[in-house]
C-alpha cells in the first residue's frame, strides 16, 4: 500500500474499532488478527481501504473461532438503576449551604438535580 493508503487503512481501524460494539470485548491478540485479515483483503482488493474491509473480516475471524470474547459485556442498567431519586427542592432548602456546597462539588448526582431544580425554577 502507498503512504496515502496506509493512513486510510489507519483511519478506517479506528472508524471500526469505534463502530463495533463488541469489538473491545476482544484481545489485542484478536485486533491484530482482524487487522491482518483486513490488510490482505486490502491487498487483494488493488490497496484500496475500507471500513468494511475491518468489518467482514471481523465477522469472519468471528465465524471461524479465530476470535473469541474476553469478557463479556456489561448488562445495559435499567431505567431505575440509571436514575437516581429526585431531589425536592424542599429537601434542598433542608440542607446547610456549606452541605450543599460539598455535595454539589464532590458529587455528580446531587449537581445534576440540583441543575435541574435550577432549571425548572423550582430554586
Amino acid at each position: 500500500m502507498t503512504e496515502t493508503q496506509l493512513q486510510q487503512f489507519e483511519n478506517d481501524l479506528e472508524t471500526f474499532s469505534a463502530s463495533v460494539e463488541f469489538f473491545p470485548y476482544y484481545s489485542p491478540e484478536a485486533i491484530n488478527i482482524v487487522v491482518d485479515l483486513a490488510r490482505e483483503r486490502v491487498e487483494q482488493s488493488g490497496g484500496y481501504p475500507s471500513v468494511s474491509a475491518f468489518l467482514i473480516s471481523f465477522e469472519i475471524a468471528k465465524r471461524d473461532g479465530l476470535i473469541q470474547p474476553v469478557r463479556r459485556p456489561a448488562p445495559k442498567p435499567t431505567p431505575e438503576e440509571t436514575e437516581p431519586p429526585e431531589l425536592t427542592a424542599q429537601e434542598y432548602r433542608s440542607m446547610t449551604a456549606r452541605s450543599i456546597q460539598l455535595k454539589y462539588r464532590n458529587d455528580a448526582t446531587f449537581r445534576a438535580q440540583v441543575d435541574s431544580l435550577i432549571e425548572r425554577g423550582l430554586i
